[in-house]
């Protein structure tokens, strides 16, 4: 009778123990998303774009969370969630690292174009390029502009067939604002002359 104890007892170990260990198993290819809400150093502050559309919007996300391991292809955008200085970005369903979503703000650059600038810059006394933004500048006093964001991208030399032409003597330059501009984006054509 002993025996028999003793092997029953063994048994129910052996059982225990079984269900313990199949009880741990996970499925095989079951992945574990992370909850893109639950993240608390992701970057939601994107900063100024030049647009509030889709792409711009998750390329400066994902630019703002480099070591986030973050794809564009697997984001997205809710519909009618984006505001000029909101949107929602979520995971897609089939991208296997993040899951949710999270709400991110921005402001929107305002374009040079739309400021009402006055582009003619008069009579110069070199055409220098440092010479055309602070007279630019100086003929705008109320628009913030600033010479760091601001590049000459042509001159007559090479603007264009349309504006490759002296205008009752004055020269046509492009005036652009950089990329790492808070405030403003866009082109503008601006005239001048220089003395002689």
């Amino acid at each position: 009778m002993k025996k028999n104890m003793m092997l029953l007892g063994g048994f129910c170990v052996a059982v225990a123990t079984s269900t313990t260990i199949v009880g741990c198993l996970q499925k095989k290819n079951e992945v574990i998303k992370i909850d893109l809400e639950e993240i608390k150093d992701f970057d939601m502050q994107l900063g100024a774009l030049n647009n509030n559309e889709k792409d711009t919007i998750i390329a400066k996300f994902i630019a703002k969370n480099p070591n986030k391991k973050i794809v564009a292809a697997g984001l997205d955008i809710e519909i009618n969630a984006t505001t000029t200085s909101k949107a929602i970005i979520k995971a897609k369903d089939t991208y296997d690292l993040y899951t949710g979503r999270v709400e991110v703000s921005f402001t929107i650059k305002e374009n040079i174009n739309n400021l009402n600038l006055i582009s003619d810059l008069g009579l110069l006394q070199d055409d220098s390029h440092f010479n055309i933004i602070t007279t630019f500048i100086s003929k705008n006093p109320n628009k913030n502009l600033v010479a760091n964001d601001l590049e000459v991208l042509a001159s007559n030399d090479n603007i264009g067939d349309n504006l490759n032409r002296f205008n009752h003597g004055y020269v046509i330059v492009r005036i652009s604002v950089k990329d790492s501009s808070n405030n403003y984006q866009g082109i503008i054509d601006a005239s001048y002359n220089v003395e002689e």
